[in-house]
Formats: C-alpha cells, structure tokens, sequence
C-alpha cells in the first residue's frame, strides 16, 4: 500500500510539473507570437482567411483537411479576435500534445522520464519551427500522440476500450493534417505487422490499422475529406521512382538536422528489444518511421517537413532511453545536458520566426485596399502577397482570366517593388516604398 501511494504521489508530481514546463513554453510561443500584430510564417495569412470564411459562410474557401480550422474558429469566437484565436488556439492544441509524451513514457519508464520526455517535447526546435509555419501539421501532432499513448496501453492492458478510442484519433489526425496522417498510419501498420509477426493478440490495433486504410480509401475517392491531400504521397512515390533525390541536401537542410533523428532513430531500434512487449512494439515501430522520415533520398521539397516531424518522435523515444537509466542522478544530469543541447536551436528557431511580409508592408495593402470601392477586383499574382490582401478583402484572384471576377469590375494588379516589373502593367494608380499597383486592362491577360 505504502508502495502504491508513494507511487501514485510520484506520478501526480511528474504530471504537475509536466503541466509547469507546458505553461513556460506556452509563454514564451506566445510572447514570440505577440511581438507583432501580424501572423507568423509563410502560411500565417491563409489561417486567417480559411477562419474568417468559415465565421461568414460556413464552410473553407480552399479545399483542406478541415478539422484545424474549425478548432481555430471555437478559440476565434472564444476570444472575439480570429487573430488572437489562431495565436492562442493552434498553440494550446500543439502543446497538449506534451501530456501524451509525459504519460507514454512514464508507462513505459517512469514519471523522471515522462518528464524528461515533455521537456524535450515543449521545447522542440522541430516544435516551433513547425508551430509557427505549418500550424495545422503541428496542430495534428496531438491527436497522433494521443493515438499513440492508447494503442500502448490497450496492447499493455489488453483493454479494447483503448484501440478503440485510439481508432478514433487516427480519423481526428487524418482530418487534421495528411502527414501526421501517414506517420500514425504506417506506425500502426508496422504495430500490426510486428505482433503478428510475435504472435501476440493483434485485435488492440487491429482497429486503428482498419481506420487508417478507411480513411485513406475515402480520401482518395473523395476529396472533400481530407482536401485531396492523399495525392501529395503519390506525387512524392512519383518523385522517387524518376530519381529526384536531395542532391541539394547540403543546400536544403544541414546534415546536423538530420543526424540528430536519425542517431535518435538508430538507438531506439538498438535498445527496444529490452523493453517489454507493448513499449517494444511501439519504440520499434516509431523508430523505423523516425529513420524513414529523415533519409536524405527523400525529395528536398518533402524532406524539410518530414524531418520537422522528429518533434513527435524524438522525445518519446530519447526520452524512453533516459528514462530507462536505472541511476537517478545520471539520468537527470544527462537529461540536463540533452535539453541544454536543444535549446539553442528552440531559441533560434522562435527568433527567426516572422511573418512573410513587414508590418510596413501590410500597411500599405491596407491603404490600398481600403481606398477602392467594391467593383474593384485585386489581382495577385503571387499566392504569399494574395494570402494576405485576402485578410482585407473578399475580391481576389491570383490572375485575370480566373472564373467568378464580375464583368463590370476594375482589375488592380498588385505587385512588390522588390520582384521588378509585373508580366503586364497598366497605369499605375498607387506607389509605396514595397507595394505598386496598376489598373489594367482585361486584354493583358
């Protein structure tokens, strides 16, 4: 009895101070997020304009897969402020994400190491450079641990209740973002596969496995489920069989990058095998997934993505191995020295977080836009400066002879300074020191 309460103690400390360390990096993206009225990253804009249309008609103006932005519209009416409700809403979602880490590892070691594990969740530099520039795929991380955490314990327990609750977060991750999509896919798959292979009882992650193959099915057959984003992993088997590796590798992606999962990767496989048959299955199964993300034959232009999910694989795994270390004080100094390594790069990577434009530059669309009526149509050309004139008006296109620009309306190209000289140009009707913006005539497309 003595043991088990001592125990239970244990495990509600880890869990508080688990909570301590989300509410810090909470802070900290959020002070990095606050330090400009703009959105951050590439994307930042789109988020605004897929919630705002949801708030005005119903429903997404681009087709994705749509459970993000219904989550970031509740913060968004929560909070009276789309902005403030993608700012606070995405980061509260990706960081609860930490409380799954905690507990997978602390079933698996112990509440040291679930800690251990959160820590290096929360400040992940993988973390927040994907927090920031792709916040759906950061938002989908949650659900995927969480996946994760219950097909290890219905394969620990044998409780069916678990696989299917988990079954459950795998159709809630491919709703929300295709590539943490696959990785709970292919880990589950390899889960099924590896028991089968022992085998153990496979009927705990036979339900998740059903689930994925399901979902894929029906994302590929209709593409209002998951934004027809199943055809992307088509694209990328395409890429590979023609041969267009990284060879830019160097270029793209610093080799350090990539050896940290794939070093993390390797260990994890090496050392799973003194794990009993549920932690195993899983560190086995993530750790194959970890190595296959991070191989530099991987395309450059998925390669960067992949290797951002290292955030949701990496601290499970590391923390697994320090958590296993039977000596208290070296496995907190070491967790120190390993969390120590990685903040440099999370600091770093919440400096170089920015919007895509300045504020100077929003500015001046501001005041564009602002002085035309209704029966002007805006064209923008380019898809990161059209994201964001799409913040201040409805009446947009990405070219002249796009469908749906009214007849009698007046085209404005708008273009930054900085690129030279727009394909067609008409007279020029505004001039700031980023934007310039012509009126033109529909013949000069």
């Amino acid at each position: 009895m003595h043991f088990s309460v001592k125990l239970k103690d244990s495990r509600l400390l880890g869990l508080l101070v688990t909570t301590i360390i989300l509410l810090s990096g909470f802070v900290l993206y959020e002070l990095k997020y606050f330090s400009t009225p703009l959105l951050l990253g590439f994307d930042g804009p789109y988020y605004y304009v897929q919630v705002s249309n949801i708030l005005s008609t119903g429903h997404l103006k681009y087709s994705d897969p749509p459970l993000a932005f219904y989550v970031l519209v509740g913060f968004a009416l929560l909070l009276g402020d789309v902005v403030a409700g993608i700012k606070i809403g995405s980061i509260i979602i990706v960081l609860i994400g930490g409380y799954a880490v905690y507990l997978i590892v602390e079933e698996i070691t112990d509440p040291i190491g679930g800690v251990i594990a959160s820590g290096l969740y929360a400040y992940s530099p993988h973390l927040a450079r994907m927090s920031y520039d792709l916040i759906k795929n950061a938002m989908g991380i949650t659900p995927l641990l969480f996946s994760l955490l219950l097909t290890y314990l219905a394969v620990k327990y044998g409780k069916l209740l678990f696989s299917v609750l988990s079954s459950l977060l795998v159709v809630v991750t491919g709703l929300t973002h295709v590539l943490d999509f696959a990785v709970i896919m292919v880990i589950t798959l390899l889960e099924f596969a590896y028991l089968a292979l022992k085998k153990c009882d496979v009927k705990f992650v036979a339900p998740q496995a059903l689930s994925a193959i399901v979902l894929l099915a029906l994302g590929f057959a209709y593409a209002s489920i998951v934004g027809g984003d199943p055809y992307k992993g088509v694209s990328l088997i395409r890429m590979m069989i023609l041969g267009e590796s990284s060879s830019e590798i160097k270029h793209t992606i610093l080799l350090a990058q990539l050896s940290y999962p794939l070093l993390i990767g390797l260990a994890g496989l090496i050392s799973c095998s003194k794990l009993r048959i549920s932690g195993r299955t899983l560190l086995l199964s993530s750790s194959i997934v970890l190595i296959a993300l991070n191989m530099p034959v991987i395309p450059a232009s998925f390669l960067w993505r992949f290797n951002l999910m290292s955030a949701a694989l990496c601290p499970i795994i590391l923390g697994t191995l320090v958590g296993n270390i039977g000596d208290r004080r070296l496995k907190v100094a070491l967790a120190l020295v390993v969390i120590g390594a990685i903040i440099p790069q999370y600091v770093f990577q919440l400096e170089a977080a920015r919007p895509s434009i300045s504020i100077e530059e929003y500015r001046e669309l501001k005041q564009l836009v602002s002085e035309y009526s209704d029966n002007t149509w805006f064209i923008v050309p380019d898809v990161k400066l059209r994201y964001w004139v799409e913040t201040l008006t409805p009446r947009v296109s990405g070219k002249l002879s796009d469908g749906g620009i009214p007849e009698e309306s007046t085209p404005i190209l708008i273009w930054e300074i900085r690129r030279g000289m727009p394909p067609f140009r008409g007279r020029i009707v505004f001039k700031g020191e980023h934007i310039v913006a012509y009126e033109i005539h529909r013949t000069a497309s």
